[in-house]
């Protein structure tokens, strides 16, 4: 299918689970897709398996918790590649603002 051909994906969180499965899919569907996990051999692994399918995938690498740090590679990521058509976040990041307003011992 090429549904999305021409079309870049970025989705972070796409080492394993949920994220690899929409990566793949969006893979399936002609995107070119950015895989942005925080274990680069995880992110790695599922560009590899996504180019060996046929589809077109490269790592994308940055820390989605690092404000300053994500902007910059968003930005590298738009002149790269262009503008991001879909951006999914399938991360499980927990900020230390959002521990500070959780009661104790539901962390």
């Amino acid at each position: 299918m090429s549904r999305f051909k021409d079309q870049v994906a970025l989705i972070t969180g796409s080492g394993r689970g949920i994220g690899r499965a929409t990566a793949l899919k969006f893979a399936e569907e002609g995107a070119l897709v950015l895989i942005n996990d925080l274990h680069q051999e995880s992110a790695d692994a599922v560009v590899a398996e996504i180019n060996s399918l046929g589809g077109n995938a490269a790592a994308a690498g940055f820390d989605i918790t690092d404000r300053e740090g994500a902007a910059k590679a968003v930005q590298q990521i738009v002149e790269d590649h262009g503008p991001s058509t879909f951006w999914s976040t399938m991360q499980a990041a927990r900020t230390c603002s959002l521990q500070k307003r959780m009661p104790p011992g539901t962390e």
